[in-house]
C-alpha cells in the first residue's frame, strides 16, 4: 500500500429536521436540520499510528466544539468517525462505522452507518 492520505474529506451527514426548540440566540422556536452530529468536513492525517494504522482528526472549530476523529478499529475489521480515537470494537457505539477488511478507508467498498457516507481523498 502507498502513503496514506494527508487529508480526507467526508460527506453525507444529513438530517431531517427535529423538533421546534428554542434557539438560545435569538428566541425563536427553530427546527434544526443538516450535520446533527457534525462528520462532514476535511480530515487531516496526523502523525503517528492509532490501532496500527494510520488515522486523521477533524478539529474543533466555530460550528463544532468537539474534534472529530477517523479511525481503524483495533480489531481491523471496521474504519469508525468518533469524538475521539479509541479502540472502536466492534460493540462500542460510535458516530460512524464502515465495516471492511479495506486498509484505506476512501477504499472501503462498503456502506457508512448509520449515516451513508462518501469519503475520499481530499485536494
Amino acid at each position: 500500500p502507498g502513503a496514506p492520505h494527508e487529508r480526507l474529506e467526508v460527506a453525507g451527514s444529513w438530517g431531517q429536521e427535529g423538533y421546534p426548540m428554542m434557539s438560545p440566540r435569538s428566541g425563536l422556536l427553530k427546527r434544526k436540520g443538516g450535520d446533527h452530529v457534525q462528520i462532514n468536513g476535511t480530515y487531516e492525517l496526523r502523525p503517528g499510528r492509532h490501532n496500527g494504522s494510520p488515522w486523521w482528526e477533524k478539529p474543533a472549530d466555530a460550528d463544532c466544539p468537539e474534534a472529530r476523529a477517523l479511525f481503524r478499529a483495533a480489531d481491523g475489521g471496521s474504519w469508525v468517525i468518533d469524538e475521539r480515537p479509541h479502540e472502536g470494537g466492534p460493540d462500542a457505539l460510535v458516530l460512524a462505522r464502515v465495516r471492511t477488511a479495506a486498509a484505506d478507508p476512501t477504499r472501503a467498498g462498503a456502506l457508512w452507518g448509520p449515516v451513508a457516507l462518501c469519503v475520499h481523498a481530499a485536494g
